[in-house]
């Protein structure tokens, strides 16, 4: 996936929720503004504050990588 903002949802008051529901293995990569997230456990979550940052992730590794994304918005 390439380097991308979340146009639609960018909005004041929206936090995107990433939860992953497969452990890491070598190849699975996120990246969210400066900071690459990897070695996670399923189960593990993580928050971001900024709908309209840019991230981006991908899958170059061997196995199937899974996660679950939660949008919530606050007035």
């Amino acid at each position: 996936m390439p380097w991308h903002r979340d146009l639609t949802p960018a909005q004041k008051g929206c936090k995107t929720h990433w939860i992953m529901l497969t452990d890491w293995e070598p190849g699975h990569l996120f990246v969210y503004e400066k900071e690459t997230i990897s070695h996670y456990k399923a189960g593990d979550a993580y928050t971001f504050d900024d709908a309209f940052a840019w991230h981006t992730g991908c899958n170059i590794g061997y196995n199937v990588r899974i996660n679950l994304q939660i949008r919530t918005y606050t007035k």
